[in-house]
């Protein structure tokens, strides 16, 4: 039962944590270059963006591989 849970929870937790992780990194990159110029798209804005897309993606794709094993 704990093994099942296990094999579901953790890959949920982790992809939460990349989604929060990512919607804070443009928040704080954006607020601190906030006086600098009108750039959006920044690096830092780009990895934030990756992070999140790949936490939304990661529980169900890891789950998937996990059962086929």
């Amino acid at each position: 039962m704990f093994e099942r849970v296990k094999q579901y929870a953790m890959p949920h937790i982790i992809g939460l944590l990349m989604i929060v992780t990512g919607w804070m990194i443009p928040i704080i990159d954006t607020g601190m270059d906030r006086l600098s110029g009108n750039q959006i798209w920044t690096k830092t804005n780009v990895f934030g963006l990756v992070l999140i897309i790949l936490g939304a993606y990661l529980p169900e794709t890891w789950i998937s591989i996990i059962k086929k094993r």
